[in-house]
């Protein structure tokens, strides 16, 4: 259960741009969402406690707790995250790329 929570956030997040007009997507998001992840080779990572636990201690930055889970998870596995969000790229210790 928790395995599919880490990619139940991801195509929330997505979800979300696409209604707000940021991201135009080629395809329904369902079905763009599991397509992109398979054409990449992408596994999702499991959201643990531990994860949960540690998006709540992380400073007061932001907000939005998807987004800290997502922030937390790519602290814990020194991932680089791909974003356009100015405060998420604040956060020590996390590797961002920039996204337009």
């Amino acid at each position: 259960m928790l395995h599919w929570l880490y990619r139940l956030i991801s195509a929330l997040e997505v979800s979300q741009l696409v209604k707000k007009g940021v991201l135009d997507l080629p395809l329904p998001m369902p079905v763009w969402f599991d397509a992109a992840l398979t054409e990449a080779g992408i596994q999702c990572i499991p959201v643990t406690p531990q994860l949960l636990h540690a998006s709540t201690i992380l400073p007061d930055i932001h907000k939005d707790p998807a987004d800290r889970i997502i922030i937390a998870t790519a602290q814990k596995y020194s991932a680089r995250l791909v974003t356009a969000d100015e405060a998420i790229r604040k956060y020590p210790n996390l590797q961002t790329v920039w996204a337009v």
